[in-house]
């Protein structure tokens, strides 16, 4: 694997507002554009009524209780993967992506079938009425 200096020293010389846009330009970018998708959702989904769009707010309260775990996990399998890269294990960072997939697909699948059997008494839960949960 090809050693990429060039990377290294955008974060270790020049100015500091430099590294740090360099870092963080690409999360702002994913973040204000998952901001505009949910603003162009509810433009077209408010043309259906109120309660739609309650369930567009509802349904987003649901993922916002699934995003720490998600990025919990993310986040743990990231350090293991670039600690093995650093320490030039590819092999055990190989396997620590194969689990990270492994364990991602099923977690889906077991958020699905939650979803799909209790996701009416779960919206209920959290405050959804009849309509907006149908």
């Amino acid at each position: 694997m090809k050693n990429n200096n060039n990377n290294f020293d955008r974060l270790t010389s020049g100015s500091l507002f430099s590294a740090l846009a360099y870092l963080t330009g690409p999360m702002l970018i994913s973040g204000v554009l998952q901001n505009l998708q949910s603003m162009i959702d509810l433009f077209w989904v408010g043309r259906l009524g109120e309660d739609s769009v309650a369930a567009i707010s509802l349904s987003g309260t649901v993922l916002m209780l699934m995003f720490p775990v998600i990025m919990g996990l993310a986040t743990g399998v990231l350090a293991i993967v670039s600690r093995s890269i650093g320490a030039g294990d590819y092999e055990k960072a190989a396997a620590a992506t194969g689990q990270a997939l492994l364990m991602g697909t099923l977690l889906g699948i077991i958020a699905g079938i939650i979803g799909f059997f209790y996701s009416a008494p779960l919206l209920q839960v959290l405050g959804g009425e009849a309509d907006v949960v149908r």
